[in-house]
């Protein structure tokens, strides 16, 4: 019996303007999470080409690729990694010639990532004087 007293005690009430204003914002805050959550997530991890279920960093491929430049013949510094979807990109620094250098390299890295990953490797040099 105490029920329709409490819903007569509702009756003929309407929302003020501070309750649209909340459910406004409330609206507004659920379509952005809504959005955030449809987004694409950013690239951090990329599958291994060898076993698709074991993936690898971004950050850790970098390092295996400068490790790999690094410790190449005729390399005197690297610079710049670069590790996106479809290619790496390493910057080197040589005294050597520096075609012959970049094919070493490329060769280097390419077997270094043998089983990791198999995007384009594109190789940067740059002459240091002597």
């Amino acid at each position: 019996m105490r029920l329709p007293k409490a819903v007569a005690a509702f009756d003929g009430l309407e929302p003020t303007n501070t309750v649209v204003a909340i459910a406004v914002v409330l609206v507004l805050v659920g379509l952005w999470l809504t959005i955030a959550a449809l987004k694409p997530a950013k690239f951090t991890h990329t599958a291994t080409s060898g076993n698709k279920s074991v993936w690898i960093s971004r950050t850790a491929l970098e390092g295996s690729v400068r490790d790999a430049a690094g410790h190449t013949r005729g390399v005197s510094s690297v610079g710049e990694v670069s590790a996106r979807k479809s290619k790496i990109t390493v910057s080197i620094n040589t005294t050597a010639d520096t075609q012959t250098v970049a094919k070493a390299v490329e060769a280097e890295v390419v077997e270094r990532l043998r089983g990791l990953s198999d995007v384009k490797v594109v190789v940067r040099t740059r002459k240091d004087s002597a």
